[in-house]
């Protein structure tokens, strides 16, 4: 390296150089200051190659020799100095470009992008370059992830008007979703989400963490968000985390109960523990375990709780007051459900699915059911869709080829264009999509657009989602809107695999007209439903719809309990005093003498 004093004419600037934003701020001040002391930091230039002509380009000073140019623009300016590095390649030079402006003047995250990008492509790993300009690798990594924003946003970006927290927002994204995004932020009349908005409109509504997952991560096939800026990753895909966590669920319920734990109960999601309605109980004294899932994707733990009631329940038993039982030992053991969790959940979805189309048919019918709800301050109406997801990957494939899912699909993307909505409404809810008041106001100008039977069809698809699969509302929607599920559904393998109990299955072989031996085991039976279902041998059996989807469900043993979702129809009945099936007024509604609760 060598000391020259070179003519401005003689200098331009290096294409390597780091700096390709910012270089022309506080110009003026440097100018001044160059015009008072003269050029103090001689600049780092190399010769040009022989191709390229005379002179020197320059590696590092850029902001110094353009304060010499508006210089030289009102009077002449002398050589500056230089310090003249021998040829050297294109990394060496970008390395020595970019560690002084690292040091000088803040770079733009974009510029260091760039700079560590070109690094990249000439060979640099990312270890390499942070030891070489004492920065974390973590950094390296945040500059290089930027390199996935399109360049609308990188332009919004340099201008100013994104700032860096939801650049790096947005660096996780697709670039699907940040078109979707420019979209949204160039329509002055929409909302673009920022901040926390910004990153659950991104996961689809919902933030969870991979930290979370009960599952092996191996197991979950979506896309992963990598939040390089923070300290997580993130699933992008709500549905398919929930189907492997209640899966995961499921099997630590098991695992605890094979622990010697008398009871474990998976509460609903989101439900809040209340300390004071148990009693801290061991395992060897009959103590309870209770998962809590909650709506970040995170499963609470309580391990060793007794409710007070059964506590009380015990105590009443042991002193002789309760059914004569004199010890545990005598006690009744809990009845057992003829279908399983999974099966009850495959007929909830479906059933939910049906139940949905024909609300949205029957506006008047969810006008009600809304304002009952709101009234009652019901689940999912706070508002939010249903965020009851199918158990395992069978059920949701079930699902996803169900008439009555693809029919609710249309009718919400039928609404969703009235609304003028440019999300994909097929897989997005339209409730809780807004992010405040300037969206609650925006939809409310658009509906004032509408006329009332197209307000109401809105209403009754808002009122369908917020419907919770496999609950007793839903079973009496199904009972008073007269819902035939063999309109929408038909038996699939799907089905016949969750049918496990053998009393039902013998019912149900019965019912198809089956007739397989008295000892027949449950594969036995289950294969003989099959041969009638499919017509092998025989006439095929046509218009079969299992008990489980009537509305209310009914099953196939008269000494046990069915479903979660009859239990709760059954509770729910004696607020409603019972419904018998009469003449309808022009609402749809059954007449008023007739049905009890509803006429009051």
């Amino acid at each position: 390296m060598e000391f020259q004093s070179i003519p401005l004419e003689n200098l331009t600037i290096a294409k390597i150089n780091a700096r390709t934003h910012g270089a022309n701020e506080g110009l003026d001040s440097l100018a001044a200051s160059i015009r008072a002391q003269g050029v103090l930091q001689p600049l780092l230039v190399r010769p040009l190659d022989e191709a390229e002509g005379a002179g020197f380009e320059i590696v590092a000073g850029q902001r110094r020799f353009l304060a010499c140019q508006r210089l030289a623009q009102d009077a002449p300016v002398e050589p500056l100095p230089c310090l003249v590095l021998a040829a050297t390649d294109d990394a060496a030079a970008l390395e020595i470009s970019l560690a002084e402006n690292i040091e000088r003047l803040p770079m733009e995250p974009l510029d260091q992008h760039e700079a560590f990008a070109k690094l990249v492509k000439l060979g640099q790993g990312v270890a390499e370059i942070a030891a070489r300009f004492g920065v974390t690798e973590r950094l390296v990594k945040q500059r290089l992830a930027l390199a996935g924003l399109i360049d609308g946003i990188k332009g919004e970006v340099r201008k100013g008007m994104v700032g860096s927290a939801d650049t790096q927002l947005l660096a996780l994204a697709t670039p699907k979703q940040q078109r979707e995004w420019m979209k949204l932020y160039r329509d002055k009349s929409r909302y673009a989400p920022q901040g926390d908005q910004l990153k659950a409109w991104l996961l689809g509504g919902a933030a969870i963490s991979t930290e979370v997952a009960l599952f092996p991560l191996a197991d979950y096939t979506g896309r992963i968000v990598a939040d390089l800026f923070g300290e997580q990753s993130y699933f992008d895909d709500a549905a398919q985390f929930w189907t492997l966590q209640n899966q995961a669920i499921a099997e630590l319920r098991e695992s605890l109960l094979a622990k010697g734990w008398a009871k474990v109960e998976v509460l609903e999601t989101g439900h809040y523990f209340r300390g004071w309605e148990y009693q801290r109980t061991t395992k060897k004294d009959g103590g309870w375990v209770l998962l809590l899932p909650q709506r970040n994707g995170e499963v609470l733990v309580h391990e060793g709780y007794l409710p007070l009631k059964e506590v009380q329940r015990q105590a009443r038993r042991a002193a002789g007051i309760e059914g004569g039982a004199a010890s545990d030992e005598d006690a009744p053991k809990p009845t057992r459900s003829e279908a399983t969790h999974a099966l009850q959940n495959y007929v909830a979805m479906h059933k939910a699915a049906a139940v949905r189309i024909a609300l949205v048919q029957n506006p008047t019918v969810a006008l009600r059911l809304a304002v009952a709800s709101l009234i009652g301050g019901a689940d999912n109406w706070s508002v939010r869709a249903d965020r009851t997801h199918p158990m395992n990957a069978t059920i949701e494939a079930s699902m996803a080829t169900g008439a009555a899912w693809a029919t609710f699909a249309e009718q919400r993307r039928t609404v969703a264009g009235a609304l003028a909505d440019g999300s994909d409404p097929a897989d997005v809810a339209l409730s809780g999509r807004g992010y405040g008041e300037t969206q609650t106001a925006e939809t409310f100008a658009r509906l004032l657009e509408l006329n009332d039977e197209q307000v109401l069809k809105v209403l009754a698809v808002i009122a369908a989602e917020a419907l919770v699969a496999g609950g007793g509302v839903a079973e009496r929607l199904g009972e008073l809107l007269q819902i035939d599920m063999r309109q929408c559904w038909q038996p699939d393998e799907v089905f016949l695999e969750l049918l496990t109990d053998k009393a039902a299955l013998a019912g149900i072989a019965a019912e198809v007209g089956a007739a397989p031996s008295a000892k027949a085991t449950g594969k036995e039976l289950r294969a003989s439903i099959r041969r009638r279902l499919h017509g092998e041998g025989c006439p095929p059996v046509e218009g079969w719809l299992p008990r489980y989807f009537e509305f209310p469900t009914r099953g196939y043993t008269d000494d046990r309990p069915v479903t979660e979702a009859r239990i709760a129809y059954d509770r729910l009945a004696t607020r409603w005093g019972g419904v018998a099936h009469g003449a309808k007024d022009e609402n749809g509604f059954e007449d008023a003498d007739e049905t009890g609760a509803l006429a009051e």
